[in-house]
Parts: structure tokens; sequence; C-alpha cells
């Protein structure tokens, strides 16, 4: 881990100040910044006993005045995998496919027609415009 800071020739820190960064936005927590939370999270082994160390996670006090700071406490845990989350419910079996009876009303083109449209075969139909197509003109006769 790399020394935060200065240090005088007996290697004691003798720094005013040592500014903190927010581990969600990545962003630097001012002196000022009364609502920033430093949390520190103890560290479990495989069989469930703490071990001793902990992983420390330092929350900006803008995101916790937002309401996002469980949120961002979450993510962060998911990254450095403190916490694992399941990944929900198995895959069930898949049903045959079978195409479904055609409905009262469909189209020929096997599509439902559209409520209120007009049939093609109706006069004055244009085909459907397309993207990125010249506007059609009226020849005159």
């Amino acid at each position: 881990m790399a020394t935060i800071g200065m240090f005088n020739e007996e290697g004691e820190n003798v720094d005013l100040y040592i500014p903190r960064k927010c581990h969600a936005t990545n962003t630097l927590i001012e002196a000022h910044d009364h609502a920033a939370v430093q949390i520190s999270i103890a560290n479990v082994g495989s069989n469930g006993v703490i071990d001793g160390t902990t992983t420390t996670l330092c929350i900006a006090g803008y995101l916790r005045s937002q309401g996002e700071s469980d949120h961002a406490i979450n993510h962060i845990a998911i990254d450095r995998r403190i916490v694992r989350i399941k990944t929900g419910k198995p895959k069930r079996a898949s049903k045959s496919k079978s195409k479904k009876p055609a409905t009262r009303g469909a189209a020929a083109g096997g599509a439902a027609a559209q409520k209120g449209a007009r049939p093609s075969a109706q006069k004055g139909a244009r085909p459907p415009a397309q993207k990125g197509a010249a506007p059609t003109r009226k020849s005159r006769a």
C-alpha cells in the first residue's frame, strides 16, 4: 500500500490534513464536508468468523444527501467481492414452441390490423415512408 502524506526523518506523518476520496464518485472529500462518512467493514473468513482485517469505504456527503449512499455501498461491495449476490431463480425448461391460432380480424400478412388504420387497398393510400427517402412529388399532367 502506498504511503500518503509527508513524513519526517523519524517516519512520523507531519501533514495536518490528509485528503480523502469518495469511493463511489472518486471525488475529493473536502475538509468542511461534515456529512461525509468513513465506514469500516469487517472482513469475514470462509467459515464465517471475522479475521481481524477491515475494508474502509468513504462516502461523500453529497451522495448521502441525495439518498444514494446505500446503493453506492452495495455497488462498491459487490465490485470488491465483499458481498456476493445470487443470480435469481434457476432457468426453467422451455416450453415447446407452437404457432398460435390466428385471431379474428388479423390482416392477410399474419399481423393483426392496427385499430383505426385505413386499408392499403383504399384509394390514395401511400406506401410507408422510408428513412432517408426523398419525398414523393406529384407529377403535373
